[in-house]
This record gives C-alpha cells, sequence and structure tokens, in this order.
C-alpha cells in the first residue's frame, strides 16, 4: 500500500518478522500511526501553543516497506523542528525532556518493533538512510510518562468556547494556553465572558515532568472579576483585622515567615 507524496517531511519506520501494513489488523495500524503522529504533534504543541488549533501534522504515505508512516504539515518549520527534537532527545536517552504524549507514542512504536524483533526507525524526507535506527531492545528503556492529576483553579482570558464537542481555550500567559472540557451550558456561559478574565474549577491531569496541563475538565465556573493588586491588599489588611497593624518592616516580617523564625 502506497500513495506517493514528495512533500513528506519526515518518515517514522517500524521493520520486524511479518511487519507489512497488509498483514497486521486495521486496528493495529490505525494505534501505531496516531503514536507516531503524537511522538510529534506534542512536542510541536508545547512549544508553539498559540498554532495548536491549526497545526496539522498529517499522514501523507503508508510505505509497504515493512511499516513506513510518512508525514507532510501545513506548518513544516514546526513539525521539522519538533522531529528534530525527538530525534535529538532519542538518541541521546533525555527522554525526560519529552512531553508525556511524546513517551506515549515512543513506547507503543518501540514496544511494538521488539515484540516483532525489529527496529525503530527515523528518516527525513529525503534521505537514503535512517537518523536513527533504534535495535528492538531499546524499548526496555524507554521510561512511563508521569502525570499528576487533581483538583484545580485555573484563571486566564476565553479566547474560543464551543464546538460539537464543546471546549474552551483559556489563556492563562503568554506561553500557556489551556485547553478545557465544558458542557454545552458551561460553553453558553462561557461564551458571554469571551475575551474576559475567568476562573474554572475542574479536574485536572498535568505533565508531571513539565508541568503543563495536559487535560482538564470544568466543573464550576466561578465567579471571578479581576481587581488592581491594590485593592487586593487593602481587602486582604480590613479581613486580618488589624493583626499585622504593628508590622514596621514587611521585608524583614516576610523573611522571618518563610524561614519559621517569628516569634
Amino acid at each position: 500500500m502506497s500513495v506517493e507524496n514528495k512533500n513528506s517531511l519526515f518518515t517514522i519506520r517500524l521493520t520486524g518478522e511479518g511487519v507489512r501494513p497488509h498483514l497486521i489488523p486495521a486496528s493495529d495500524l490505525a494505534e501505531l500511526m496516531v503514536a507516531a503522529e503524537q511522538t510529534v504533534l506534542a512536542i510541536a504543541i508545547r512549544e508553539h501553543p498559540d498554532e495548536a488549533e491549526n497545526l496539522v501534522v498529517g499522514l501523507s504515505q503508508i510505505k509497504d516497506e515493512s511499516i513506513g508512516f510518512a508525514f507532510a504539515c501545513n506548518r513544516p518549520e514546526i513539525a521539522l523542528s519538533a522531529y528534530t527534537e525527538l530525534v535529538t532527545a532519542t538518541s541521546n536517552r533525555l527522554f525526560r525532556s519529552l512531553p508525556g504524549r511524546s513517551l506515549e507514542g515512543l513506547r507503543t512504536l518501540t514496544g511494538y518493533s521488539r515484540q516483532h524483533q525489529g527496529r525503530t526507525q527515523f528518516w527525513n524526507g529525503s534521505g537514503v538512510s535512517p537518523l536513527l535506527d533504534l535495535p528492538s531492545d531499546f524499548a526496555v528503556e524507554v521510561p512511563a510518562p508521569e502525570y499528576q492529576r487533581g483538583e484545580t483553579v485555573i484563571y486566564g482570558k476565553v479566547e474560543r468556547v464551543g464546538g460539537v464537542r464543546p471546549r474552551v481555550r483559556l489563556r492563562v500567559s503568554d506561553r500557556e494556553i489551556v485547553y478545557g472540557d465544558v458542557t454545552e451550558e458551561q460553553s453558553r456561559e462561557l461564551g458571554s465572558k469571551l475575551y474576559s478574565q475567568t476562573a474554572l474549577r475542574g479536574q485536572a491531569t498535568w505533565d508531571a515532568q513539565d508541568g503543563t496541563v495536559v487535560y482538564f475538565r470544568v466543573e464550576e465556573i466561578l465567579h471571578y472579576q479581576r481587581s488592581k493588586i491594590s485593592s487586593a491588599f487593602a481587602e486582604l489588611r480590613e479581613a486580618a483585622g488589624g493583626a499585622f497593624d504593628q508590622v514596621d518592616d514587611v521585608d524583614l516580617f516576610a523573611s522571618h515567615i518563610r524561614e519559621g523564625n517569628l516569634p
């Protein structure tokens, strides 16, 4: 099975006994294809969150040479940068520098190669030899990704909300965007807060390595209004009921708190 496409940026190939597209179940082929895609896409999204919604690292060709997944992208410079990072990190065993989803994909690919006593290869678009050729036992070196889960409140500006499967896009900072699953009712409410700051309480999953939110399900839209820091301190002073009125040196007092040396 081969659909020729000269615009392929890179190819991830699996070798081994009986490893051919027409010899394995379609479900296995689909799983491997998704794994190959996400190894690169997860890095690209981490490095370029603004392009995440429109970024496509798509299959351009399936080669009947063992199993070869050739990929193209609507932003080739982003995809090639991510692919280079993947190959470099894998070659140097810097696994924890990769996003969790990249590690998941790498484990799936190398695990399949090990099962078939084959190899996992990474090629560029026009190469005559692989950039990286991993032996079958490489799979045992790839660690499982680590995630942390729990309840949290995320603050940010609502940039987009809706869709067939309702989601909200929340800008937390210049470099961080969080996507959250919402109900249709929540989607309608958040639509009225478009381009406004809001606070969302829900269940989150974080990549333990870099602290990025990889999944967020909104449970409650909190009543939140951003105010000046001076107003926040005024409310804090009022809530303290004069407990800190005798503090003359604020810096020294804060230092004592950090060091646990309060009288």
